[in-house]
């Protein structure tokens, strides 16, 4: 063959390969083969996938206007109180009763009335809330002693008959509001799972008269209201006090009265075109060589249910997490549910039968 003939022929070769456009390497999620992967979606750092985003998408327009409602704390309660009245006009029930089972379906009016019509027996609807007792009985009034204190006082309790003396009382209430930060309280007796009403606390019974602590009780209901609800977020803002609401719980830009512009998602900074999977994955990398970060590795763990940072200050293996949503009982030992321990306070049944 001729070198002109050679040469030819590599120069046919070339302008083919200028016509094909090149096809991208098809990779799964694991690197195989199967879908294509750009490589400028790929971190440099450890190969993170980054997710694009279509620029001309409407929750990534940077001059789109933020749709969402900026609520303060006397707005916030009348909107709670609105919630409530029209769920007692249905279920017929207290209102303090109504909050606590707004409260256990994370203020969704809808899917607690869904789920209260589908129940047969409204009785039993109520106990499975721990809004009633299972059983009841008549106890005699009068001075009678007190099973926490021993002093022979006059006796008052819940539905449950578990009674004690109002000093008694008052301590647990203003323990649980003030030291525990809990809206929702159940009976001091040891395994009654009643969940005490809010007019029980400081309307009916009296147990609460000062100002101050009734004022923190309202605080701490309005706040388990915003961060039960899906729909609702505090605003990170310095010292503003102020929730926001939007229409559809998603990753989108929030913007408070204060100037504050946040991620109604995840509550950070807005970091578009990042999703929040992976600003957190970056943030933590950010500080996994700082000495906060050694201290929160070797001092905390994670709450099993909800993956909120816990600190362990004293006392035994029991844990109950803080997270209002969440208030998940384990054992700090193994991480596993606190029920089957039973009454093994200082040491993990699960650890030692291994």
């Amino acid at each position: 063959m001729s070198d002109d003939e050679i040469n030819m022929d590599d120069s046919a070769e070339s302008d083919q390969g200028e016509e094909d456009e090149p096809e991208l390497a098809q990779y799964g999620p694991n690197g195989s083969e199967g879908s294509k992967r750009p490589e400028s979606c790929l971190s440099e750092d450890d190969g993170i996938a980054l997710e694009s985003h279509d620029p001309n998408a409407s929750e990534y327009r940077e001059n789109a206007e933020p749709d969402n409602e900026v609520l303060n704390h006397d707005q916030l309660e009348a909107e709670m109180k609105k919630t409530i009245a029209d769920v007692q006009a249905v279920l017929q029930v207290k209102s303090g009763t109504c909050r606590i089972l707004l409260h256990k379906y994370k203020w969704n009016k809808e899917s607690l009335l869904e789920r209260f019509y589908e129940h047969p027996d409204t009785n039993a609807f109520l106990i499975d809330a721990q809004v009633i007792p299972r059983h009841t009985e008549k106890l005699p009034c009068g001075e009678s002693e007190c099973d926490i204190c021993c002093m022979v006082s006059e006796l008052s309790g819940l539905a449950c008959n578990h009674r004690a003396c109002t000093p008694c009382w008052r301590s647990y209430l203003t323990n649980k509001i003030l030291d525990g930060a809990q809206s929702e309280i159940e009976c001091m007796a040891a395994n009654c799972k009643l969940l005490i009403e809010d007019e029980k606390v400081w309307k009916v019974m009296f147990y609460i008269t000062d100002p101050a602590i009734i004022a923190s009780y309202r605080r701490l209901i309005v706040a388990s209201y915003v961060e039960t609800n899906r729909l609702l977020k505090w605003c990170p803002g310095v010292d503003c006090g102020k929730a926001v609401r939007v229409n559809h719980c998603e990753p989108r830009l929030v913007v408070c009265s204060c100037g504050s512009r946040f991620c109604f998602s995840c509550g950070n900074d807005w970091h578009e075109p990042v999703n929040c999977r992976l600003l957190k994955l970056w943030m933590k990398k950010c500080s996994d060589d700082s000495e906060t970060s050694n201290w929160i590795n070797a001092n905390t763990k994670e709450c099993p249910k909800c993956m909120i940072t816990i600190e362990k200050d004293g006392g035994c293996n029991h844990m109950t997490c803080k997270n209002t949503t969440c208030r998940f009982e384990f054992c700090w030992m193994c991480l596993g549910p606190w029920e089957p321990h039973g009454s093994s306070w200082y040491n993990c049944n699960r650890l030692v039968s291994d």
